[in-house]
């Protein structure tokens, strides 16, 4: 009896280790985003006080040095001097974003703000692609809870450009 619980527990410490090492081995999206410059062209918008505003569209480079694709979403976070930090203000822009394959990159631009007293960055949010592996076993996780997210598909990333001003200088 005694060999019997011991070869199931040496069965259950082979799996577990096997899954360590197979999602510790799995390909992960690393992307980034990086504010290039002003690309010439305006934003324009009615806010909600009823006046029209422009606001400059700034290129940006999206790139991903990771060894597997992901899913991507970028929008630009401003902020008061004073610090205290705001969501895309007033304007309503349709946000970039979509899928990047594993070591390359994308152009894309959104509005930046315009004000004298406003910091702006670009926050980019993203998730891995599901390798085949992965894209099996998370069916598992519908029947084994535990199992749910510990796969680099199922964890989102946040990555943000520095701080720049309106004169669009880095800080």
């Amino acid at each position: 009896m005694k060999r019997i619980a011991f070869f199931l527990l040496a069965i259950v410490l082979l799996a577990v280790v096997m899954v360590v090492v197979l999602v510790a081995t799995e390909p992960r999206a690393k992307v980034t985003i990086r504010a290039v410059g002003p690309t010439g062209e305006f934003y324009t918008y009615t806010n909600y006080f009823g006046r029209e505003e422009r606001l400059p569209m700034w290129g940006f480079a999206v790139t991903n040095a990771g060894g597997a694709g992901g899913f991507w979403m970028a929008k630009t976070y401003s902020k008061k001097i004073s610090g205290v930090e705001e969501t895309n203000r007033t304007w309503l822009f349709r946000w970039p974003g979509g899928g990047i394959n594993a070591r390359q990159g994308h152009l894309t631009s959104m509005p930046v703000a315009a004000d004298n007293d406003i910091l702006w960055r670009a926050v980019l949010t993203y998730q891995s692609f599901p390798s085949p592996l992965e894209s099996k076993v998370s069916l598992l996780g519908d029947l084994i809870p535990p199992l749910r997210g510990i796969f680099p598909c199922n964890t989102k990333h946040v990555f943000s450009d520095a701080w720049h001003t309106t004169n669009n200088a880095a800080l």
